[in-house]
Order: structure tokens, then sequence, then C-alpha cells
């Protein structure tokens, strides 16, 4: 392990040191700014402060110190970004005591690179100095056409045809140990002798840079043309990609890599400017290797030889792409030529044939087992295949769609290759049980080898008269401590972890301190040392040498080091259920009902906020017999009937908004809701019960709200009250007047892809919930943007500030219910779930929302005029007497406005000479008043107007057909 006194002297490294490697930093204010290193911008939005010695980038919504930027910028661990950092800033790296067998494995790795690093330079020297005659020449400069700079920047070398050019040099040194490891050298009857002989040679870097291997080209026939050195401890095939080191940069920017076979694909296609291109080491793709890209990258095309082998290959890549979760297309090579040898065909535009000759992974390996299916058996052995390949993706979404595509395009019916693809997934499951895995899958919580009471993760130093001397915590083993207790770390998302405690069916968020809290309560009253043999410490002293220690023993690097087994794993509600969790147990909630379950029966764990801390008591209630008084429901049920107007429609549209808002999944078309009341007063009081439901709501979800007043969008702090697993948020009585009026598409982001959560003094991280949008005046929401992210509900007038909900049942809610009323609201909750698994959302009817709209965008003299003038023309012909239009009918008899077009000029001039209110207002307009035209046909109206010119003069007609 690394010394506590290196990293804290990485970490004391200047930021602007650190970050000003990669970006030009200049001064800004009390802070330092440049272009982010960690994206593709043209506007500065990183930000270094020397002062905390902290970065932030805004484009990438990442932040930390000097080691967090190295783990981002080169996708490196904790402890390798710190020899990074070490390396770089000629720090020397200390190590604590280890263990005898790990020391001779960490020597036995150093030595192992120094040998490769030796090998890499002596064999390039040899290229330099290679025979003009010799015939690897001829195959690697003349035929393969490398450039100088590509030789030198892939550290191409050449490896003679002396069998001890290396093995002469390494045999009797310290380091032959580790060239037997690394196979540049080998041993037959006591002689040692170099495995790379005669061949052009390059080394293999893994995704950090370190070299792990070296692999050769042979240019003879009638031997293998490629080897590659053996594995080791550096070195796995499968678990390392040729090239991926160096095209890190280009696969971040592009957001996407090529994936070929061969060496000589990678690097010709680096040299055609492709340059993120990486490729196999020797052997068919791997999951591993499949995991890897997706840390850099969510796209990958497969770009394999053109021939039989090349195209079963492919089909057999895209199967484990997928079931990696990437987003994977392939490019078919004409047959005859490979990657490589298309890079130097002439007339041959590499480049342009990946681009436009992509298409979706899915497709090619369908192509590949359907196309060549001629019989029904060979169509069913096709079909089999496939769906083993589709149970493997584990996104239900992703699976979905995959199934549905290659049904459609190979004529199956798509609830058969469905039905295949499920009995594949369900003989995964009992494949897994039969190999003594539980049915349903718990999260796993690390195993001492002893019981925590008398678990030794500290020793006693004595000295020669055998008295105490000293106690010394071995970190390793508090580590293993803190994790049996159930502590770990969480990612939040792929930037950024919180710590937790899993115990059983629950996860709680920890800090710091509960840690210390629950350690100082366990030695105190729980450890036994007496039990752990030791004579010479008590609980006492045990936790006055933690005190002390605080800032080691209790450091975020060293809390860095508690990880789970596995990932953590949630229980979370599915396409089709909705699921709440009790004390007693969790009840799943389906189109067809709900039930209550016991926990063994449920995978994984839950936010320990989303758990409620009463019984599930299971009520038929059925919340339509309400209107007709048959069934009692409760309060939480009247008082919806109440704020939906004491309509069927419209109470049955609530409660299916009320179940949207419950169900906690993202994979659909996610929309906010908006509560607004449905007054036309001229001022709305509020207290219709829009803040009353939001904190019902929070009865059922983890919940957190806003203050819509200082809701601003420009704020990155706008969402620093939420907490990671919160369900639901509520934006509470946000302005919908003056400089900052509320705007529905400055949260669109945040309503579908998620938001930043962004506290002071603590690491952001990326949270997704349903949102609540609640304001006394209506939203402005118009266009097709606008409708499909938010649903609106008036809520009705019943409830306001002469009678609020607790004079109206004479109690307080929430704290004054009994279990009985508990009991009522749990079950009412649950009926709204099941209403909207069975309708979805169901379109509210309006009570006055388009009038509200009308009057709140437009000016009450123009809404008085326009009365007026419809009223003129349907009883006397014309909108007023004197108006005159060549485009107006001759008749002086009523007119259907629908039938005829005015002249906005007039209507223009019409109001300032009637109204000289607005005739002096500095915002009164043409553009306005066609704005305000517009909105008039359609709240008032329900049609979307024409306009049309003639000349000078601009018209318009009360008709949405011309």
């Amino acid at each position: 392990m690394i010394s506590e006194t290196t990293i804290q002297a990485v970490r004391d490294l200047s930021i602007i040191d650190v970050a000003g490697r990669y970006t030009e930093l200049k001064k800004a204010g009390s802070s330092w700014r440049g272009l982010s290193p960690l994206s593709e911008e043209k506007t500065p939005s990183f930000y270094a402060d020397d002062k905390q010695n902290l970065w932030y980038c805004y484009s990438t919504a990442q932040g930390g110190d000097g080691i967090r930027f190295i783990m981002q910028k080169h996708g490196l661990s904790f402890y390798e970004a710190i020899i990074r950092l070490a390396e770089d800033h000629s720090i020397p790296v200390e190590r604590e005591q280890e263990p005898e067998q790990a020391a001779e494995t960490r020597e036995l790795r150093d030595q192992a690179r120094e040998v490769l690093q030796t090998a890499t330079k002596r064999y390039q020297a040899q290229l330099i100095g290679i025979d003009p005659a010799h015939p690897a020449n001829y195959d690697l400069i003349e035929r393969r056409r490398y450039t100088i700079e590509t030789l030198i920047g892939w550290e191409f070398g050449f490896a003679t045809d002396d069998w001890q050019f290396l093995a002469g040099r390494l045999a009797d040194t310290k380091y032959y140990h580790a060239t037997k490891e690394v196979g540049v050298i080998a041993e037959k009857k006591g002689r040692s002798y170099d495995t790379l002989r005669g061949r052009w040679v390059l080394p293999i870097r893994n995704h950090r840079g370190e070299i792990v291997a070296m692999a050769g080209r042979t240019h003879e026939s009638g031997t293998a043309k490629y080897i590659n050195t053996k594995e080791s401890v550096l070195y796995s095939k499968k678990k390392t990609l040729f090239g991926l080191y160096q095209s890190l940069k280009a696969i971040s920017t592009m957001k996407s890599a090529y994936l070929v076979e061969g060496y000589t694909d990678v690097i010709s296609l680096h040299q055609a400017g492709i340059e993120n291109t990486v490729g196999t080491c020797g052997t068919a793709l791997t999951p591993e290797q499949a995991a890897l890209l997706k840390r850099y990258c969510p796209r990958v095309v497969v770009v394999y030889d053109g021939d039989a082998a090349g195209v079963k290959a492919t089909a057999r890549a895209v199967a484990i792409l997928l079931a990696a979760g990437l987003d994977v297309y392939t490019v078919s090579i004409p047959e005859g030529i490979d990657p490589d040898s298309a890079c130097r065909t002439s007339g041959f535009d590499v480049e342009s044939y990946l681009t436009t000759q992509q298409q979706q992974g899915i497709i090619t390996y369908g192509e590949y087992h359907f196309g060549r299916a001629e019989t029904a058996i060979e169509r069913e052995q096709a079909a089999q295949e496939a769906a083993a390949m589709l149970a493997g993706i584990d996104q239900d979404v992703l699976r979905d769609d995959y199934t549905k595509k290659l049904a459609k395009r190979y004529d199956i019916r798509a609830n058969i290759l469905m039905g295949m693809v499920s009995k594949h997934r369900l003989s995964e499951k009992k494949k897994a049980k039969k190999k003594g895995e539980k049915q349903v899958q718990k999260n796993e919580i690390f195993q001492l080898d002893t019981a925590p009471e008398v678990y030794q993760f500290f020793y006693e130093v004595l000295d020669n008269d055998g008295n105490l001397k000293e106690l010394k915590i071995d970190k390793l083993r508090f580590v293993n401590l803190l994790k049996a207790f159930g502590y770990t770390r969480y990612a939040i998302d792929t930037e950024s972890y919180r710590f937790v405690r899993v115990l059983d069916n629950i996860i709680f968020e920890v800090n710091r301190d509960d840690i210390i809290d629950h350690l100082e309560e366990f030695i105190s009253t729980t450890y036994d040392f007496e039990g752990a043999g030791l004579e010479h410490t008590d609980a006492s002293r045990l936790v006055r040498k933690l005190y002390d220690g605080l800032r080691s023993y209790f450091s975020e690097d060293l809390f860095k080091r508690i990880r789970s087994p596995k990932p953590l794993l949630f229980h979370k509600d599915t396409r089709t259920t909705s699921c709440f969790y009790f004390k007693n147990g969790w009840v799943e909630v389906t189109a067809d009902g709900w039930s209550l379950k016991p926990y063994t029966e449920m995978a994984g764990s839950v936010w320990q906020k989303q758990m409620r801390d009463r019984d599930f008591v299971f009520f038929d209630c059925v919340g339509k017999d309400i209107a007709s008084g048959k069934m009692e429901a409760g309060v939480f049920a009247d008082f919806i009937w109440r704020i939906a107007g004491e309509e069927l429609d419209r109470f049955m549209s609530l409660c299916s908004i009320i179940g949207y808002l419950l169900h906690d999944y993202y994979s659909y078309k996610l929309k906010a809701v908006n509560f607004t009341d449905s007054s036309l007063g001229d001022f709305s009081n509020g207290r219709s019960g829009k803040t009353l439901l939001g904190k019902l709501l929070a009865e059922m979800r983890a919940f957190s709200e806003i203050n819509g007043k200082d809701f601003k969008a420009d704020d990155e702090r706008r969402y620093q009250t939420v907490d990671a697993g919160d369900q639901i948020i509520h934006i509470n009585d946000v302005m919908n007047s003056g400089r900052y009026k509320f705007r529905l598409e400055s949260v669109y982001n945040d309503i579908t892809e998620g938001y930043p959560v962004s506290r002071k003094f603590k690491d952001p991280f990326r949270q997704q919930s349903k949102i609540i949008i609640s304001s006394n005046s209506p939203l402005h929401v118009q266009g097709a943007s606008s409708r499909d992210r938010v649903i609106e509900f008036e809520f009705s007038e019943f409830f306001g500030e002469k009678r609020s909900p607790a004079d109206f049942y004479g109690h307080w809610f929430i704290t004054e219910w009994d279990s009985r009323e508990w009991t009522l609201f749990y079950n009412f909750c649950c009926y709204a779930s099941m209403i909207f698994h069975q309708e979805g959302v169901i379109s509210p009817k309006s009570i006055n929302l388009e009038a509200r709209k009308l009057k709140h965008e437009t000016n009450e003299f123009f809404l008085e005029f326009m009365q007026d003038i419809f009223q003129a023309i349907e009883e006397k012909g014309k909108p007023w007497p004197d108006y005159v239009d060549a485009r107006w009918p001759a008749m002086t008899t009523s007119v259907a406005m629908a039938d005829v077009w005015i002249s906005k000029n007039a209507i223009y001039e019409r109001l300032k000479l009637l109204y000289p209110d607005l005739a002096q207002s500095k915002y009164f307009n043409m553009h306005r008043l066609n704005s305000w035209l517009i909105k008039y046909g359609q709240y008032k109206l329900g049609i979307e107007p024409q306009s049309s010119r003639s000349g000078a003069i601009n018209y318009i007609k009360f008709s949405d057909t011309t």
C-alpha cells in the first residue's frame, strides 16, 4: 500500500500545476479559468481555485482535487492516479509495510515492467540499423508504407535472428525471473533463448499506458504470422485492447470507437487519421474487453475482415458488445481485403467508407444467422441462437427493441421470439439456482474470518518487559471490519459516490461522523477484548487511539477503499409495476391490483428514506365509488375528489397522475406535472391544496420540496436540497411574472435526462426524479415541445383561504391521522397506481385553464375589444361601423367570423384609439398584438388562426382552414 506521506504529498500539489499541464489556465478574478481538458469546447468552462486547491468543470459537471482530475482525465483508479502524479512531479513513492507474498508480487511486477521497457528500447535500436536487404525491411517499411512518424509513435522495433540477443544480456541478472515471467525469454534444457526472433516487434500497452507485453510479426511464410509474449502478472489477453491507450483522447472526443482484429489494422487506421481505433490481442473479443470499452465510450463500430471467418467473428462480437450495454454498429469490408490493406488501396477512401457504410449491429447479427437459414428447421435454429443472445442483454428496453427489430425484419411473430427470449432468461436463472445461487439475489456483505466482536483489526506492540508499548491499527483489517458492518461506497453516477450502509433490505446514506459514532459504540459496548486474547487493551485506550488518528483512520482516502464485493443491487419499479415498502413487507402494484409480499421475496435493497415506518394493511378500496358514496375510501381520497372538482372524469385523471408520480421508473417519455389553480379572479391566493398534496405524496415516496420563488434555472445549486434516492421533487409556487419568470423549457433536460445536484463543499452527482411544478397562475406552455413535457392539472376552488382542509375535515392531515386513516391512505395510493398501470396518464378536462392563460398572457382591454367586435360582426356584419376594407364581404347582415379576413392594422389602430393607456404603453406594438391574436384563437376558440398579407396590410382569419 502507498504510504499516507506519499498520498498527502501528492494531494498537496497545486491544482494549477496539475491541471495546467493539460490546459492553459489564466487568472480570472480569485480563480483560474481555461478550456476544459475533459471535453471539446470553445468557451472556457474549467475553473481552478488555488486557495482551496480544487477544480470544477461546468461542461462535464465534474470537480474535485488534483487526484480526482487525473482519475477523470486518464480513467485511472485512485492509487493509479497517485502513482502517475508522483512520477510526473518527482515525488518518491513510499509504501507501507505489506505481507511478504504481496511484496514479492509487487517486486516481480516492477521488474517485469523494467524488462519490457528495456526490450522495447533495444528492439527499437535494432530497427534503425536493420540490413536493407533483410526481408523484414521490405515487409515493414517498403510494402507496408508506414511513415517514420508512425514507426516512432508506435515504438516499432526489430528482433534479429539471434537466439541470444536478450537472453545473453539478461539471463544472469536479477531480472531473469521477470524475463521468463513476461515471456521475452524462454528456457529449454537449461539453456535460455529469445522467443521473438526474426520479426518486427512492437510493445503492447494497457489502458494506463504501461507496457505489458510484446507482439511480433513475421515476414516469412510457414510459421505463425503473429505471436505475443505470454500472459503474465502484467498481461491478460482477454482484458487488454491493443491501441486503447493511444486512442483514448480520440475516443473521448468522438464518444465512439472502431474495433478491428489485427495490430496492423489498428496502426494503419491511426496513420490514416482514424485515431479512435482499437483491436483485440490475437484472440476473439471477450466480455472483459467489451466492459473495458464501455468505460470510455457508449458506441462501438466493428470493422472485421470481409471473409467468412471475419463475418462470423463480427456476429459474435456484436453479441458480446450488446450484452455489455453498448450501442453497436458494423461495417462490412469488401471480401479480399482487410482494414490494413484498405488503407493502402489506391482510390479507396477508408474514412468515408467507414462513416457511410455503418449499419446497426443487431441487423448484422440477424443477417448472419437468419440470412443463411433456408428451411424451417434452420430458421428455428437461427431464432434459438438469436433468443439466447437477446436473453443476455440486461437492459429491458434495449432487449425489447432489438427483439422487435429482428422479428419484423425476418418475418417472425414478435410474441413468439419474445417468448423464446423469456425461456432462455428463465433457463439461465434456473442454472444459477442449481449452482447454489439464491433465486432472489441479495446484496453481499463482506464476511470476516471470525466474529466482529473478536476481530483483531489492531495489534499490541510490547516492550522487552511484556508491557504495552503502543497500539497499531491494521488499516486493511480496519477497512474489512467496516465492510463487514455493511459500509460501502455507492456510485451515484460515473463521476461521484456516497458512503452508505447496507443492512438486509435497507440502504442508509451515511457520513464520516455516522461511521465514527457506530464504531465508538461498538468498541465501548460490544467488542470482546478478553475473547480476542488482548490482555493490555481496553475500550477507552482503543477509542483514544482512534481519536488520535482521526485524520488517518477516518480519512476520505482510506474510506474510498470500502467497496462491496459486487455493485449494489436495488429493488426497483419496472415498466408494469410500482413497489412500496413498509415495515412488514413490500407492496407490488400492477394493472390487476396490489398485494403485500415478504421481504424474503424481494431482490436487492431500497433506500431507508423510501421505506414507510408503518405496517401495511390491505383494504379493498375502489376510488370511483366515492362519487356514489358507496364505499369509505378515507380522507385522502375525499380530498382528491374535492380538488378534482367533484367530477368523476377529472377525479380519475388526477388518480392516474398521482400513480404516474408514484411510479419510480424512467424509461418512457417523461413529463413534469404542473399543479395550478382554476380561479378566474384577478389575484389567486393559492391555498387550494397543491402544497398539501405534495406533502402527502412524501408519505409514499422519497420527496424533496424546493422553494419555487427562489428557483433559478441558471443556478448550479438549484437542486441542493435533493438527496440521493429522492423520487419526487416539488418546485413549489414558482415565480410566473417579472424578471425571473419561470420558463418551462429551462427544465426540459431535468425532466427527461435527470439533473445535477451541487452542494457547497460536496461532490456533485446526478439524480432523476419525477418533477412537480406548482403555480398560482398558469405556466406558459406553447408549442409541441412544451406540451410533450408537462401535464397540467387545475385544482378546483373548493379549498382556499376561507376553507382549509383542516377546517373542513376537522383535523390536521398526517399528524392527526389514526391507524385506520393511514391504512385507507396507503391503499388509495395503491389504487391510483393501479389506475395508472391500466390507463396510463388520463388527460384532464380543464376548468378555466384556457381562459386563465388568455387573461394571463394578453390584456384586459384587448379581451374586451375582441368580445365587442365578434358580437358586432355577428349582429351587424362589421367589426365597427366605419370599418372599410377591400377584402371585407359586401354585406351588412350578420357574418360568421371564421369566414372573413380582418385587417390586423385596423385592429391595431382601433385599439389605440379606444384605449389611450395601450397607445401610450411602450410594450404595445404590432408584434405583441399579433401574439395576442394568435393566443385568442388558441385559448378562446381552440384553433390556430390563419395569417395573410396584401400589400402593406396584414390580415387574420379565425379559422384553422384556409
